[in-house]
């Protein structure tokens, strides 16, 4: 229950135990061991789904005592029902071969209950924990390996995709530039059957990944097999694999005399040698160099970027910006930390613009509002972006050690860009509405189950410097102010120009119609585009479209008759 007590004192808005707090871990508990719809019968479902009064109040009560009874009945009750199924009728041991094949580790760990139980405490820790908000989470440490490998975008391995079937583990990507890759021995679709000369037939996906994982500079041997009468031992080297395909894509578009660099920035990453806000620099600096002044305009694509580490995202909005408070963070202490940037010089002074939809989250938030508040970049797209203005901290104990009993990723407070404002379950509000597909989705923090409502602060254009200690104040203040990024408003005149010819091209654009009809309709296209499906960038009518909105915007620019699109704001 130590635990519990850490989140508790640290959390952004729960600070004790309470019956609704309670509520929520039970209902949530019950929900993770319904494991399919009939599973438990009537009656246990009511009196666990929907727990009354009294069983809030007993529970709560033991919780205060460091006790899990209520938790560990329920587990015990799922225990019973799965010996049922596993003994019972051939329809029963049917109904427990599919319940098995899509909760395998949670089955192995409820029959294990009485010689371990673990998943008693794993599975409440789960429950209390999400049930604080929509984004505090515990993670095992399986999981939280997981976890940093999505947010550094490299792990330690041998580099290969694989996906689990009857005779090992069949190779659907041999990562380019990985481990795997550099023997050029190992090709897409050779099927492992052999770690280290033992056999991993029947293995699960994850027991295999875990024979393959290991220290950097270390050795493993797999046994591939192309074909029946095709087997080779391959000795592979452990090192560092770099998920090239998840950073950022860079595409080209002519216009007149020049190009439109497209940048699509799939997350915000950070690993011991590398980040999302260096490389994008770079690809910038490229694009400079290369194409000189056929370069007419940046456009960052954020349609996809769910966010990441929040000091990247403040970095990379860095990168356009002059001086000036990015993003403001607000803890449960009601403190306020300020994050500015203090330098003169930006990667690109030319036109910018940011794409994003109801998917674009988080750090892809704080991009787009913070270039937003400061007029520094025309925002296109979906109606609103997600709405996560909250950010998360993990309260381990030793922050360079995995901890075996798991790590918590708890919701600290809310941040706040340069005009006070929060996306939290409000967004980003884009200058030029371009629809896509999630423009109808059910996406976004309000959908979420416990989302946490944020309200505005005072907005930090006018920065006095007053939280740093005064002698160093004085010292730095009239730079900072003299290097400050200037306020600019977009024209109404020339949002209302945009907005119009962006809505005739789409009325008249029968592909258009049709793909916005497509997606209330089907779940499969939304699919395609979150995954950014190779099929899907064949007809992303919204990139088309953002596109033509940048190439209004810039033929304005060219022939506005010094009628400025941007005004300094008053």
């Amino acid at each position: 229950m130590k635990k519990v007590g850490s989140c508790l004192q640290l959390h952004a808005t729960w600070h004790e135990l309470s019956p609704e707090l309670v509520e929520r871990t039970l209902t949530t508990y019950f929900g993770y061991l319904s494991l399919s719809e009939d599973f438990f019968d009537q009656k246990i479902r009511e009196q666990w789904g929907t727990p009354s009064s009294s069983l809030i109040a007993t529970t709560l009560a033991q919780l205060r005592e460091d006790r899990l009874t209520s938790f560990s009945q329920l587990v015990d009750l799922a225990k019973q029902k799965l010996l049922q199924l596993k003994e019972g009728t051939e329809a029963e041991q049917t109904q427990f071969r599919k319940i098995q094949a899509q909760h395998k580790n949670l089955i192995h760990g409820l029959l294990a209950v009485g010689e371990n139980t673990s998943i008693v405490c794993t599975l409440f820790l789960k429950a209390f924990v999400s049930s604080l908000d929509s984004h505090s989470e515990y993670f095992t440490p399986d999981e939280f390996e997981q976890f940093m490998i999505e947010v550094q975008q490299e792990t330690v391995g041998i580099g290969v995709v694989l996906e689990a079937v009857p005779d090992g583990a069949r190779i659907l990507e041999v990562i380019e530039g990985g481990p795997t890759h550099s023997t050029g021995l190992v090709l897409e679709q050779d099927i492992i059957t052999h770690v280290n000369e033992k056999t991993i037939k029947g293995l699960p996906i994850d027991e295999i990944a875990k024979l393959l994982k290991g220290a950097e500079n270390t050795s493993v041997t797999i046994r591939i097999q192309r074909h029946k009468d095709f087997n080779l031992d391959v000795t592979i080297s452990r090192g560092k694999v770099v998920l090239q395909r998840k950073r950022l894509e860079v595409t080209q578009h002519a216009f007149g005399d020049g190009v439109i660099a497209l940048i699509a920035l799939h997350s915000f990453y950070a690993s011991q040698d590398d980040s999302c806000s260096v490389e994008l620099a770079n690809t910038i600096q490229t694009l400079k160099a290369e194409l000189g002044d056929s370069l007419k305009a940046i456009v960052l694509d954020l349609r996809r970027n769910s966010g990441g580490l929040l000091r990247q995202g403040i970095e990379v909005a860095n990168l356009f910006l002059r001086a000036g408070v990015i993003v403001s963070i607000r803890d449960n202490s009601e403190a306020t930390q300020l994050f500015r940037h203090f330098g003169e010089q930006t990667i690109w002074t030319g036109p910018l613009f940011v794409l994003v939809s109801r998917a674009s989250a988080s750090c892809a938030e704080i991009v787009a509002q913070s270039l937003q508040d400061y007029g520094r970049a025309l925002v296109i797209g979906d109606d609103k972006t997600y709405g996560k203005g909250s950010f998360q901290m993990f309260i381990s104990e030793d922050p360079k050690m995995v901890q075996t009993q798991g790590e918590i990723k708890l919701t600290r407070g809310m941040y706040y860009t340069a005009s006070g404002k929060s996306p939290q379950g409000k967004g980003v509000q884009p200058h030029i509405l371009v629809p896509g597909l999630t423009s109808q989705a059910p996406i976004g923090e309000e959908f979420s189950r416990f989302f946490l409502k944020a309200d505005d602060i005072q907005p930090s254009f006018e920065d006095g410097l007053t939280d740093i200690p005064i002698g160093l104040r004085q010292r730095i203040l009239p730079l900072y102010r003299q290097n400050a990024q200037p306020l600019y408003t977009l024209s109404e005149e020339a949002i209302r120009r945009m907005q119009k010819n962006s809505q005739d091209r789409i009325l008249t654009n029968p592909g258009y119609q049709k793909a916005l009809t497509k997606s209330t309709e089907q779940d499969e296209s939304l699919r395609m585009f979150l995954s950014n499906s190779p099929s899907w960038k064949e007809c992303d009518f919204q990139l088309v479209e953002s596109l033509n909105v940048v190439k209004d915007y810039l033929y304005m620019d060219a022939t506005s008759s010094g009628v400025p699109i941007w005004f300094p704001s008053k």
